[in-house]
């Protein structure tokens, strides 16, 4: 599992215009304090502009959709607000944490990938291991315990012991969404999670995912091209095209 930890300054990056964060207006709400705010940001790559005036504002506990055809540049804002993406123009502000508001405690970021990165040859309970953290679990049996929860929600707990060879993509995907929600996130940032699950499994994750969101404030932005299955589903919904943003809701 790839677990960022955000502090509240270690992602507060540079405009290359000569405004400041401080355009932003107040950001001391502690019942709503945003986490990533971008105005006219436009992302590049090699030299290359792939996102446009991007304009965007998510809040703790937001559960964000975020639709559009391949290519229309969904896993490019993903990686950009991972910070995988450094080159832009315009202002962005990552403020990740609230000394008033979360007690002290930093927050989390973690992602589920489109490339799985599960290793086939070990078992479902080593790959889930990999995301055991003593500083967040007080012992590896209350690890285990929430793990076979997980895996029983999904209906892998036959599978514990197995090697991952035996599962299929949609088995696999979902040995990778029980690894990444272990690490216990306080954002999760999903890029396609769904894209080798049945209905069934999709819907289930939703409501997973869905109760993290309302129970534990877990920010959740989830991309996906399936714009008719998410449409189905409460949060809100950002339609891309072709780098930009069509549509906010």
């Amino acid at each position: 599992m790839d677990r960022q930890l955000l502090s509240r300054n270690s992602h507060l990056q540079k405009s290359t215009t000569s405004k400041t964060a401080s355009a932003f207006g107040p950001i001391d709400d502690h019942k709503n304090w945003p986490i990533f705010l971008l105005n006219q940001v436009s992302v590049f790559l090699s030299g290359q502009k792939i996102l446009s005036d991007l304009n965007l504002k998510i809040h703790r506990g937001d559960f964000v959709f975020i639709s559009g055809p391949t290519g229309a540049g969904k896993t490019t804002l993903l990686r950009f607000l991972y910070g995988e993406l450094p080159s832009y123009r315009g202002e962005y502000l990552a403020q990740m944490n609230h000394q008033n508001h979360s007690q002290g405690k930093e927050l989390f970021l973690a992602r589920i990938y489109q490339d799985l990165k599960v290793f086939h040859d070990r078992s479902l309970k080593d790959n889930l291991m990999l995301a055991y953290d003593p500083s967040v679990y007080q012992s590896r049996a209350e690890f285990l315990e929430q793990a076979i929860d997980y895996c029983q929600l999904f209906n892998m707990e036959k599978d514990f012991h197995r090697s991952l060879d035996h599962l299929s993509g949609g088995g696999r995907q979902k040995v990778a969404i029980i690894r990444t929600l272990l690490g216990r996130p306080d954002i999760l940032i999903a890029d396609e999670p769904t894209s080798n699950l049945d209905r069934q499994s999709s819907i289930k994750l939703f409501e997973v995912l869905s109760h993290l969101n309302q129970k534990k404030r877990m920010t959740v932005i989830w991309a996906t091209h399936n714009y008719e299955f998410v449409r189905n589903f409460s949060g809100r919904l950002i339609q891309m095209e072709q780098g930009k943003f069509v549509y906010q809701m």
